[in-house]
């Protein structure tokens, strides 16, 4: 069997295409920067998918996996960063990826172009064929388009001199079910509200992914040695007013649009750059497919009006769970976001106080019912089960749940020991049953910054510095001193250890361990330096009773140190080396934030939210992923155990 190579495979195109190609038989090759972001893939379809990581521009690592391969199917792109970003790795990247096809004597390179690279004014009769001129004002159009135009460009220049055959598929506005917003291309939309610029009588390019992978196939299976350039568009092009009218047909809380007349804006010279792309975004045009059907057998099969209600559905559709659990983290961290998610039905709640039980079911969920056993939930159709009880319940429940094919959401920390966890870990590979755990910090604001700036800069960490003095917030311990005498390192600084782990690398050794023990052997400070894998460091300094309450998460690279700071929530970028005086100064500019930002100081449950919608995903869509897995935890629960046997 053939094997396909897919560049930029992580992305949410090409998920999608790794799948749909291992389900048509082929074996396939991906191509990513970070092979975290599809491992869980590769579990799924073992030997069937091969990853291969590195930058698209690591001539070594890229060619090892183009000599690995058949056909190549090239679509990682820029997405992000400087303009320097976007063309090194969409025209840059695509030189490559021709030269190293050439050079190994491929079948073919599919490259994935876009219709955004078309000059709307010359379309012949308001219609765009593979003949309209490209858009002649690249650099007001934005970095996406314009290196889209300029790798295609290059690889164009480069077929008639070539024995290699290439297929140029430019593509629409590309949707699934699980795509992050059903209106693509409509609108600004906030709440039930939205505002086109424009009548709505604007027609959009959109291609839903089956027909694309539907058109990658047949390009791999077209007319021999011969190369090609395509649109890949639907005939079915809707109007913008038809596409929020299918939305409101099967979305719960349907859109209001406001539709301004796009004459406001197109004689406005004012706006500038951005009066000129809102012109030429409501040209009423349509783009045709016609060389692709006739020329390779190619058609779009996907109606819009049922490809919408599968999205809504993805968006909207119930979601039935399970409640185990109903003490203080379940009340006030999980409550919030299951009552404030209206999809979320919740049909059972268990807690060995069955007491509890019976009051959360009053007093928020009275349709649901209260069991009187966790085996009961194995008798129910439920898309998962949170789990917030002690973590030495865990495993059991595991046991109970996860074996009969039921999807768990687990509070952290996942089990008592690492053995327990990697038994979780071992059942969530070897099951249907999929398993997440709320390490929720991974998701909080400044931490989504932080990755966010890093991913910018692509900074190369080398060490990071965790402090948590806990101050005031010891109480939250106070279920744990009785059964676990290292409750500092289990439960209060445990998602800040993790977070440490998540940045500098997986364990490798714990030296350097400085520790305090009260009278009654709990341990209440810790000191020292933990060695990863990676070769970085992770600096911990824990306290259960400092002079004052800090916590912050410090990640350095050779010229910057990203910050992020809790309680308050905040997240800077720093030059240099830290110091007393610029710690200090730090201290002030959070405090200060915390005043006049809104954001720090509501949504207390963003985080949760945020874990919680992810799992949903994906549970609903396979190319999603668990946004925390059993297995994720591992190399913090093995960094947390080897410190404790030295406590």
């Amino acid at each position: 069997m053939k094997k396909i190579g897919i560049t930029g495979a992580s992305g949410f195109v090409g998920k999608h295409f790794v799948k749909k190609f291992i389900d048509d038989g082929y074996f396939v090759n991906a191509y990513v920067r970070n092979a975290a972001k599809i491992d869980f893939l590769a579990k799924r379809y073992g030997e069937k998918l091969r990853i291969f990581e590195g930058d698209i521009n690591d001539e070594k690592n890229l060619e090892n996996f183009v000599k690995e391969s058949d056909i190549i199917v090239h679509l990682a792109a820029g997405t992000g960063g400087t303009y320097d970003d976007y063309y090194n790795t969409t025209v840059k990247g695509s030189e490559l990826i021709f030269k190293l096809c050439e050079k190994n004597k491929k079948e073919r390179l599919v490259y994935m172009s876009s219709v955004s690279i078309y000059d709307l004014n010359q379309a012949a009769n308001s219609v765009v064929t593979e003949d309209t001129p490209f858009e002649p004002h690249m650099d007001l159009r934005g970095w996406y388009a314009k290196t889209k135009a300029l790798g295609e460009q290059s690889i164009a220049s480069k077929i008639d001199s070539s024995e290699l055959p290439v297929t140029i598929l430019r593509a629409g506005l590309v949707y699934a079910p699980n795509m992050k917003m059903p209106l693509m291309g409509c609108g600004i939309i906030r709440g039930s509200v939205g505002i086109n610029l424009g009548m709505g009588d604007k027609r959009l390019p959109y291609i839903h992914i089956d027909d694309l992978h539907g058109a990658v196939k047949a390009a791999i299976k077209g007319s021999g040695k011969e190369s090609g350039t395509y649109n890949v568009v639907s005939d079915e092009q809707p109007t913008t007013r038809e596409i929020v009218e299918y939305f409101n047909e099967f979305a719960p809380d349907g859109k209001r649009m406001l539709f301004v007349p796009k004459s406001f804006f197109v004689l406005n010279p004012i706006l500038g750059r951005y009066g000129y792309l809102l012109a030429r975004a409501q040209k009423d045009i349509y783009y045709s497919a016609e060389n692709l059907k006739s020329e390779l057998g190619w058609k779009a099969v996907v109606p819009f009006r049922e490809a919408m209600k599968q999205m809504v559905d993805f968006h909207y559709g119930p979601v039935r769970i399970g409640i185990i659990g109903c003490g203080f983290a379940m009340r006030t961290l999980h409550l919030p976001v299951i009552i404030g998610n209206l999809r979320i039905k919740v049909e059972a709640i268990y807690d060995i106080d069955e007491k509890s039980a019976k009051q959360i079911r009053d007093d928020f969920f009275p349709k649901a019912e209260a069991v009187r056993a966790i085996s009961e939930f194995k008798n129910r159709k439920l898309d998962f089960v949170a789990v917030s009880t002690p973590p030495a319940t865990h495993l059991d429940i595991a046991r109970e749940l996860s074996g009969a094919g039921i999807n768990l959401m687990i509070e952290k920390p996942l089990a008592l020991n690492l053995l327990e966890s990697r038994e979780i870990a071992k059942m969530a590979d070897g099951s249907n049953a999929k398993i997440c755990v709320i390490n929720n910090y991974r998701f909080r604001r400044n931490i989504l910054a932080m990755k966010s700036a890093m991913r910018k800069d692509g900074a190369k960490i080398n060490l990071v510095r965790v402090r948590f003095w806990s101050g005031p917030v010891i109480k939250s311990a106070g279920g744990w001193r009785e059964k676990m005498k290292n409750a500092l390192l289990y439960d209060m600084a445990y998602h800040f250890i993790d977070l440490g782990v998540e940045l500098a690398g997986d364990f490798k050794k714990a030296e350097r361990l400085k520790t305090e023990h009260d009278s009654s052997g709990i341990l209440v400070n810790l000191e020292g330096t933990v060695a990863t894998k990676n070769g970085n460091d992770i600096i911990l300094d824990l306290k259960m009773f400092p002079p004052h309450s800090e916590t912050f998460i410090e990640a350095r690279s050779e010229n910057k140190t990203y910050f992020a700071g809790f309680y308050p929530e905040s997240f800077r970028i720093k030059s240099g080396a830290p110091s007393p005086l610029s710690d200090l100064r730090n201290s002030v500019k959070t405090m200060v934030q915390y005043v006049i930002d809104k954001k720090i100081r509501k949504d207390g449950n963003f985080s949760h939210r945020q874990i919680y919608n992810g799992f949903i995903s994906s549970l609903k869509d396979e190319t999603e992923r668990v946004p925390v897995t059993a297995e994720d935890v591992l190399p913090t629960m093995e960094l947390l155990e080897n410190i404790a046997k030295q406590c």
